[in-house]
């Protein structure tokens, strides 16, 4: 029982240690995913209100457009509201890294940049993962070039809302949204969320480990509680065992030491039939040392069973064998047979054991039938491809009101001279083979039911 305990304790802290785990792990990866479809549900919105920013922007260059005397990009590059728009756009909004107006060829009109002291056009470091643009043009050709420094450090979202006259496109608005940019601002949030995350995990911890701690105290009072009923139950099973075998035996021992008396009186004052009659006391005697030696061995038998060792056996072929040997007391005592067998049952079982199985379920039968008028004995048997399944109906008295199952309990008989054993030994077999064994009141008998697995 310490071993079971400790095994079972063992057992109790590993599934705890693993539910820790499991639990701290599934809490870690739920809260990534939900951080993680958090940022990019801001990087989502932080875009969308870039590109509304801008889209307010492009309808203030249009309106500019429209209001001037050319309708031609260029000549917004004079134009201080212009410049302010552009700059607004930055201002207004803290994701944008970069915004450009261009015209339809791609020459850059207006350029402004978020550098580290704020705004510029101009020389500046760039801000990572902004740009600066310039054009360049040669005197010789009049060849002009547009040259764009990009720092690359950031995850950008590059954006283009065209400018449209009408159904005419003037240019287009470029700006670039950071999404680290967006990312800082909430890793704060996230920081947070992480602390969370560790102050859960150390109050799961400290429930999942107060709650162990109680389950298994009350395990443990459990399992103390099993163990001192199963000792209960041994000591009234065998005090029940010894009750029953010391009344099989005091019986028979008492009328044995009547029988000595009158052998011994017939000695001291012998008469003329004292020698028949001793003889006869005598047979008797043996008799009855023949049947307590069946009880005691019955007794073993169900105390100590032997070992089951399973090989090949048929079944059909078993009972046939059985049959077969009470085949002279069947014809002596008109006994009719009625077998409905299939031609083989094979299953795994051991041979000797289901063979003392079989006999005593006949030999319950025939002792039940042997004073009846009728004496007959019907064996059914089927199998499917897990199971075979035996049905013994005898035409003997019954079970009437007692309880069948009652049959199966230790020196429990209704036969004169029946030691109680035959039926008990049977299902403690059935059980040692993984099958069941039971019994009920049939039309005009009993009828016994035996299920063991192929």
């Amino acid at each position: 029982m310490r071993k079971f305990i400790f095994s079972m304790r063992t057992q109790a802290l590993l599934v705890y240690v693993a539910s820790l785990l499991l639990t701290s792990f599934a809490l870690t990866v739920l809260v990534a995913v939900l951080i993680n479809h958090w940022k990019k549900s801001m990087i989502q919105s932080a875009v969308a209100l870039a590109e509304e920013h801008g889209q307010n922007v492009v309808r203030e260059i249009t309106s500019l457009i429209q209001t001037g005397f050319s309708q031609e990009m260029k000549h917004l590059r004079e134009n201080p509201r212009a410049h302010a728009s552009i700059e607004l756009l930055l201002k207004q909004n803290e994701n944008i890294v970069m915004a450009a107006l261009v015209d339809e060829r791609g020459t850059m009109i207006i350029q402004r940049l978020r550098g580290r002291d704020g705004l510029t056009s101009g020389t500046a470091i760039i801000a990572p993962g902004g740009n600066y643009s310039a054009p360049l043009s040669s005197p010789a050709d009049k060849t002009k070039l547009n040259i764009t420094l990009r720092n690359r450090s950031e995850h950008m979202r590059e954006l283009d809302i065209p400018v449209m006259l009408g159904e005419k496109t003037l240019g287009k608005l470029q700006f670039s949204v950071s999404e680290d940019v967006v990312l800082r601002r909430i890793s704060g949030a996230s920081r947070l969320i992480t602390r969370s995350l560790g102050v859960l995990l150390i109050a799961l911890f400290l429930l999942l480990s107060t709650a162990y701690f109680l389950l298994w105290s009350i395990f443990s009072r459990h399992i103390e509680l099993v163990r001192e009923r199963d000792q209960l139950d041994k000591l009234a099973a065998i005090g029940t065992l010894a009750s029953g075998l010391a009344h099989e035996i005091r019986n028979p021992l008492n009328a044995m030491n009547i029988n000595i008396d009158i052998v011994r009186e017939e000695i001291e004052e012998p008469r003329d039939d004292s020698q028949k009659k001793a003889a006869e006391i005598l047979i008797n005697l043996k008799r009855e040392i023949q049947q307590l030696n069946q009880t005691l061995s019955n007794f073993m038998k169900f105390a100590i069973p032997g070992k089951i060792e399973k090989q090949p056996v048929d079944l059909v072929k078993l009972i046939r064998e059985i049959l077969e040997f009470f085949s002279a007391e069947f014809s002596l005592k008109k006994f009719t047979v009625d077998l409905r067998l299939p031609e083989t049952c094979p299953l795994q079982a051991d041979p000797s054991s289901l063979k003392q199985l079989l006999l005593n379920l006949i030999l319950n039968a025939i002792q039940a039938v042997e004073k009846q008028v009728k004496r007959a004995l019907l064996f059914e048997l089927s199998h499917d491809g897990r199971f075979c399944h035996l049905t013994l109906t005898d035409t003997g008295q019954g079970f009437g009101k007692v309880n069948p199952e009652k049959c199966f309990e230790v020196f429990f008989t209704t036969k004169p001279g029946g030691s109680g054993f035959g039926l008990p030994i049977a299902r403690q077999i059935a059980e040692a083979h993984g099958g069941r064994i039971w019994a009920e009141n049939a039309s005009g008998g009993a009828r016994l039911h035996l299920t063991l697995p192929k």
